[in-house]
């Protein structure tokens, strides 16, 4: 018996001396930001901040710039196409044949000894 005291005494401290010890683990301290640090990345924010609000406005007013720049081709064409629809106006209002005949309906006459011709 006396074996199988000391077998089971054995087996307990192996038993003991196997279980994991605890893990230490070395004591780290949080890394505070120096008062320069702090600073550094406030400016930094800051300047994030700048950048973003600088660059929104910038795309707000190139916006109203390209629809100021439709609104006014818009425009442009409009009355490009209202001129050219009165020089059409012009060119049939002003054909001699039209011509001679309101001169005729007033009295006038063509004296044909009077009459220059501008190619000539």
């Amino acid at each position: 018996m006396s074996n199988l005291a000391e077998k089971l005494h054995h087996q307990h401290e192996v038993k003991q001396s196997v279980q994991p010890q605890p893990s230490i683990r070395p004591v780290t301290k949080k890394a505070r930001l120096s008062l320069g640090e702090k600073v550094l990345w406030s400016l930094f924010g800051v300047f994030i901040f700048a950048s973003s609000i600088s660059l929104i406005s910038t795309k707000v007013e190139l916006y109203q710039v390209n629809s100021d720049n439709a609104e006014l081709s818009s425009e442009v064409e409009s009355l490009q196409r209202t001129t050219s629809e009165l020089q059409v106006e012009v060119d049939s209002l002003s054909t001699y044949e039209r011509i001679a005949e309101i001169a005729r309906e007033n009295g006038l006459t063509i004296n044909e000894e009077n009459v220059q011709s501008l190619n000539e």
